[in-house]
Protein backbone atom coordinates (compact mmCIF):
# COMPACT_ATOMS: atom_id res chain seq x y z
CA UNK A 1 0.00 0.00 0.00
CA UNK A 2 2.70 2.08 0.64
CA UNK A 3 4.34 1.52 -2.34
CA UNK A 4 1.21 2.12 -4.43
CA UNK A 5 0.61 5.23 -2.80
CA UNK A 6 4.00 6.83 -3.26
CA UNK A 7 4.19 5.69 -7.34
CA UNK A 8 1.02 7.47 -7.61
CA UNK A 9 1.50 10.51 -5.55
CA UNK A 10 5.29 11.02 -7.53
CA UNK A 11 3.04 10.17 -11.01
CA UNK A 12 0.75 13.00 -10.18
CA UNK A 13 3.01 14.91 -8.81
CA UNK A 14 5.07 15.41 -11.96
CA UNK A 15 2.37 14.29 -14.56
CA UNK A 16 -0.55 15.55 -14.10
CA UNK A 17 -1.76 16.35 -17.71
CA UNK A 18 -5.47 16.61 -18.24
CA UNK A 19 -5.41 17.24 -21.92
CA UNK A 20 -7.28 14.56 -24.75
CA UNK A 21 -4.15 12.73 -26.24
CA UNK A 22 -1.73 10.13 -24.73
CA UNK A 23 -0.56 11.66 -21.43
CA UNK A 24 -3.84 11.08 -20.00
CA UNK A 25 -3.53 7.80 -19.57
CA UNK A 26 -0.13 8.15 -17.52
CA UNK A 27 -2.32 10.66 -15.35
CA UNK A 28 -4.93 8.33 -14.87
CA UNK A 29 -2.54 5.48 -13.85
CA UNK A 30 -1.02 7.45 -11.14
CA UNK A 31 -4.47 8.43 -9.55
CA UNK A 32 -5.63 4.44 -10.04
CA UNK A 33 -1.84 3.48 -8.30
CA UNK A 34 -2.92 6.50 -5.85
CA UNK A 35 -6.01 5.49 -4.83
CA UNK A 36 -5.28 1.52 -4.88
CA UNK A 37 -2.29 2.03 -2.31
CA UNK A 38 -4.49 4.37 0.24
CA UNK A 39 -7.58 1.70 0.02
CA UNK A 40 -4.91 -1.07 1.03
CA UNK A 41 -3.93 1.16 3.85
CA UNK A 42 -7.51 2.12 5.16
CA UNK A 43 -8.66 -1.19 4.25
CA UNK A 44 -6.01 -4.10 4.33
CA UNK A 45 -8.88 -6.12 5.93
CA UNK A 46 -11.20 -5.76 2.92
CA UNK A 47 -8.24 -5.81 0.72
CA UNK A 48 -7.01 -9.17 2.36
CA UNK A 49 -11.04 -10.76 1.79
CA UNK A 50 -10.89 -10.11 -1.74
CA UNK A 51 -7.49 -11.31 -2.54
CA UNK A 52 -8.48 -15.15 -2.55
CA UNK A 53 -11.34 -14.56 -4.34
CA UNK A 54 -8.85 -12.84 -7.25
CA UNK A 55 -7.58 -16.96 -8.84
CA UNK A 56 -4.49 -16.17 -10.08
CA UNK A 57 -5.06 -18.23 -13.10
CA UNK A 58 -8.66 -16.24 -13.97
CA UNK A 59 -6.67 -12.83 -13.02
CA UNK A 60 -3.50 -13.25 -14.68
CA UNK A 61 -5.22 -14.14 -18.36
CA UNK A 62 -7.06 -10.45 -17.94
CA UNK A 63 -3.61 -8.22 -16.34
CA UNK A 64 -1.65 -9.73 -18.55
CA UNK A 65 -2.60 -8.88 -21.79
CA UNK A 66 -3.50 -5.74 -20.65
CA UNK A 67 -0.56 -4.54 -19.26
CA UNK A 68 1.36 -5.93 -22.30
CA UNK A 69 -0.61 -3.49 -24.71
CA UNK A 70 -0.63 -0.74 -21.99
CA UNK A 71 3.44 -0.86 -21.74
CA UNK A 72 3.61 -0.88 -25.81
CA UNK A 73 1.70 2.12 -25.92
CA UNK A 74 3.72 3.90 -23.27
CA UNK A 75 6.66 3.18 -24.90
CA UNK A 76 6.07 3.90 -28.28
CA UNK A 77 4.65 6.86 -27.37
CA UNK A 78 7.77 7.49 -25.04
CA UNK A 79 10.44 6.56 -26.94
CA UNK A 80 9.38 6.85 -30.72
CA UNK A 81 6.95 9.64 -30.74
Amino acid sequence: GILASIIGSLIITYHNIWEWNWRVMVTIYGWLALTEGILVLIFPRIVSWIKPLMSPRGIDYVILPISLILGLIFTYFGFLN
